[in-house]
């Protein structure tokens, strides 16, 4: 009996298939279906080559299930890259960013038509 054994056994009354049949978001989908494949007998080695995710992502499900039944497949926020520059100062960089260009004379380019930062053409 390897410890996976116990956390699958901790999880055989719930229903995936009924969840799977009206869940609407593609990710938790491939979970449910991942844990279904558990509930059904198959190894995490087995269930990672099926849903090409790797073993242990397949054994944070099932432990964030258990844990946290339903709600520990939502992803929480916070999850990636953190943006290079601060949401609240997008603002002023927008604001120096057009202040350079009205200093250089910049062009830009609109559908149809070209205008100059000085004036029209």
């Amino acid at each position: 009996m390897t410890k996976t054994d116990g956390l699958v056994e901790q999880i055989q009354t719930f229903d995936f298939l009924a969840s799977y049949k009206v869940e609407r978001d593609p990710r938790i989908k491939i979970k449910l279906q991942a844990l279904h494949h558990l509930q059904c007998g198959k190894s995490i080695q087995e269930v990672s080559d099926i849903t090409l995710y790797n073993t242990k992502s397949v054994k944070l499900w099932l432990e964030n299930f258990i844990a946290f039944d339903y709600e520990g497949l939502i992803e929480r926020d916070g999850r990636g890259r953190r943006p290079r520059l601060a949401v609240e100062d997008e603002e002023k960089f927008k604001d120096a960013l057009c202040k350079m260009q009205d200093k250089k004379g910049w062009e830009y380019r609109s559908i149809g038509n070209t205008r100059s930062a000085g004036g029209s053409i």
